[in-house]
């Protein structure tokens, strides 16, 4: 759930940007989320080609050896880091620079509350749940490798500017979508999901 974490101070922030870095100095992009088809992946691991930063994923499932083989064919084995899953979510988009979510649909992401409340910038496709509460200047299509490419470096080259225009949506996002509001949401979830699974 999306429980405020606690933040990092300059020395935890270092580390853990050492960590998802190695030794280069790149912007960090930051995608969470089982490896299943729905999360579009793929999409995200072929509009990253040409961008000059690095794209931490995060999250486990069946996919993860279809993507690491696409990374490979890509070429971006040097430039993606695939984390598996991890309970320090709130902590790794606390040194992110970016959050992106490339999902053909959602329900309602908390990764984008968890983004929000943290402070990290965050574009993703126009899925329900997302579109109400992002600006269209940081939207895509679903499935739109060339759309999220170019959002991806112009939110990139943009990042500082973007930052302090969306302030007033992460201040939002820490005072209503809190863990409460998020009660009934969850539950519509939920209920999505088992949909999901149904369908196979």
């Amino acid at each position: 759930g999306a429980r405020a974490s606690p933040k990092l101070n300059g020395r935890e922030r270092k580390l853990l940007r050492a960590e998802l870095l190695a030794a280069e100095d790149l912007p960090i992009v930051m995608a969470v989320g089982r490896l299943a088809p729905v999360k579009a992946f793929d999409v995200l691991l072929k509009a990253f080609v040409g961008i000059d930063a690095r794209l931490v994923i995060v999250g486990d499932g069946d996919e993860k050896e279809t993507l690491q083989k696409l990374t490979e064919q890509l070429g971006l084995s040097h430039r993606v880091l695939f984390l598996g899953h991890r309970h320090d979510v709130g902590s790794l988009l606390q040194v992110a620079d970016l959050c992106v979510i490339s999902s053909h649909r959602e329900g309602f992401p908390l990764v984008m509350v968890e983004a929000l409340q943290q402070g990290c910038l965050l574009v993703s496709t126009a899925v329900s749940g997302v579109k109400e509460i992002l600006p269209p200047a940081l939207l895509v299509a679903p499935n739109d490798v060339e759309g999220l490419h170019n959002l991806l470096y112009v939110t990139l080259s943009r990042i500082e500017t973007l930052r302090s225009n969306f302030l007033p949506l992460f201040l939002r996002a820490q005072q209503e979508l809190t863990v409460e509001g998020m009660t009934e949401r969850t539950l519509a979830f939920y209920s999505e999901l088992l949909e999901d699974t149904h369908e196979g």
